[in-house]
């Protein structure tokens, strides 16, 4: 600690007291206008970095109901309403699997008839080959007729065996699209509602926090303007100290004056109690105008620190885990990309399965219209056979009878077909379902959502990095500035140490006033006109027209214009 200013020993004649009176207040004055300067520099910055701070959280509003933001909210909006609509498609997915299953198996049985017809249809096409043989002459005119039998029968059980293989196929790819659904369900349904609903959540709360957010930046740039305007005030008043040296310059040029008179006693009277006077009321000035100041400070770095919580409270700032929830949310949706990304693997399964199995499907319906088709030359070329056989007699009733035979197969073959076309009707129709899920869940379209995400992510993270980079100068510079300003507080108090000197200033020039004999009216006033001419504040007048009221200075406008310095 300092030690106090210490009182000078004083001469024993009044004129050697009043030589020594301005170095009392010349040193602690220079030290005041040391500190008063740094503090003034301290000030400056706070002013620089409160109008920084200004400008960057004025502009944050607009950003976070910006349109980046609001495409990113949509984005994730479709994203969760995707995933769910997913999830809850998966036990549709299995349902229609499970009918195709179903309806696989009643084609099964249809193709099973359409092979057995087949089969008697082979066998008549050898009866008939046999019969014509044994006509009288010789068969010619039954040839055709017997190979277009042979090739129907051919070609129907050759599209028939593709039916059969067609529907093993399909029963195989059935199993494995119902196996990889069940899959895929069992892995990832839960996941996927889960994502969707914690989107939502999510999503709920951005949107809070962002309108909440707008409200609180527009806020800290509103009080931070208004406390750079009264760190502005507070820098004003630190003016005090230039106030204050003109004042005791004033004073030392005072007692100057009184010194070079001849004697310099005639005025000294009321010169030094004008000048202890003119000292005293500096004190009171300095004093209070730093008291102010400095509670002005304080409370000014309390608004910075209150000002920085608020911040964090903007910033979401949660348990220290710091970022903005901006941050957090562009976190939380990473997690959600990586889940679409192992969605999309295991999907890709799920599609490969039942686009095989659709083509497949596809391929089953053709062959049973080929079957259909079939069924009208088989019936035309028994018609034919049958008249040719009646003007044979009985000679011909054996090739008759199995062209009869073949006519009815026929039939039995189109009712088949059509047993077979109701039943792939239904197939269809389930596979049209299956495949427009496909296409709204396939690993394509998952992939699609992916690419969302990430422009959803690249987009908070631009918001994020901006929110953050303003709240870090918050924090930082605002931290830094709270604990200046409480410096700065203390620092004008404790150390300008300007009170004691200037009040034994005040002393010794009332003990010498003491000391001298009464003034000379006519010398007095002479000096005190001269003192009066130099003074530069209102303040000085005003003490000086108490002492000597017809020396004191007129008032003008220009003279009361130092009411401000």
């Amino acid at each position: 600690m300092t030690e106090p200013f210490p009182s000078p020993m004083l001469a024993a004649e009044p004129a050697q007291e009043l030589s020594v009176i301005a170095g009392l207040f010349r040193e602690p004055l220079e030290t005041a206008d040391g500190v008063l300067l740094g503090v003034g520099d301290g000030l400056s910055i706070a002013v620089d970095v409160f109008g920084r701070l200004t400008e960057a959280f004025e502009a944050l509003p607009g950003e976070l109901d910006g349109e980046d933001l609001r495409q990113a909210c949509e984005h994730l909006t479709e994203v969760a309403a995707a995933a769910a609509s997913m999830a809850a498609s998966l036990a549709d997915e299995e349902r229609v699997l499970a009918r195709l299953r179903g309806s696989i198996g009643q084609v099964g049985s249809s193709v099973t008839k359409l092979r057995s017809t087949v089969g008697v249809i082979a066998l008549l096409s050898v009866n008939a080959r046999i019969a014509a043989a044994h006509l009288s002459n010789g068969g010619e005119d039954f040839g055709v007729f017997t190979q277009q039998v042979t090739r129907l029968a051919k070609t129907v059980e050759r599209t028939v065996g593709d039916l059969d293989r067609d529907h093993v196929g399909l029963d195989l790819l059935l199993r494995s699209a119902q196996a990889e659904q069940d899959t895929f369900r069992r892995r990832y349904g839960q996941s996927l509602a889960a994502v969707a609903e914690r989107l939502d959540t999510e999503l709920r709360l951005f949107r809070a926090h962002r309108a909440r957010s707008a409200t609180l930046a527009s806020t800290i740039g509103e009080r931070s303007g208004q406390i750079a305007s009264q760190i502005g005030a507070a820098v004003m008043s630190l003016q005090i100290g230039d106030r204050t040296r003109q004042r005791l310059d004033h004073v030392a040029q005072a007692l100057d004056l009184l010194m070079e008179d001849d004697p310099w006693y005639g005025a000294g009277t009321t010169v030094c109690l004008l000048q202890a006077a003119q000292v005293g009321q500096a004190a009171d000035e300095f004093a209070d105008e730093t008291r102010r100041t400095s509670e002005a400070l304080r409370r000014l770095s309390l608004d910075a620190a209150a000002l920085v919580d608020l911040g964090a409270d903007m910033l979401g700032s949660d348990g220290g885990s710091g970022g903005s929830f901006l941050d957090r949310l562009r976190d939380r949706i990473a997690t959600v990309s990586a889940l679409m990304t192992e969605c999309q693997t295991a999907r890709g399964k799920v599609d490969h399965v039942t686009e095989s199995l659709s083509r497949t499907l596809g391929d089953l319906v053709r062959r049973a219209e080929a079957v259909r088709a079939i069924e009208t030359d088989m019936r035309l070329i028994g018609l034919n056979a049958a008249f040719k056989c009646g003007r044979l007699g009985d000679e011909g009733r054996t090739l008759s009878a199995i062209a009869h035979e073949l006519r009815g197969y026929a039939s039995q073959i189109v009712e088949d077909a059509r047993l077979l076309k109701v039943v792939l009707k239904d197939v269809m129709s389930d596979s049209d379902i299956l495949d427009r899920q496909r296409r709204e869940q396939s690993a394509r379209s998952i992939s699609m959502l992916e690419a969302r995400i990430g422009l959803s992510v690249s987009k908070l993270g631009h918001g994020g990095d901006r929110l953050s980079s303003a709240m870090a100068a918050l924090a930082g510079e605002g931290r830094h500035v709270s604990a200046s300003l409480a410096d700065n507080a203390r620092r004008i108090i404790t150390e300008t140490r300007l009170d004691q000197p200037l009040r034994a200033t005040v002393d010794q020039l009332e003990r010498v006033a003491r000391a001298l004999p009464t003034s000379v009216p006519d010398r007095e006033n002479r000096i005190l006109a001269q003192i009066a001419a130099r003074y530069t504040m209102a303040s000085e007048r005003k003490i000086h027209e108490r002492f000597s009221p017809s020396t004191a200075p007129i008032e003008t406008e220009d003279a009361l214009a130092d009411i401000f310095f």
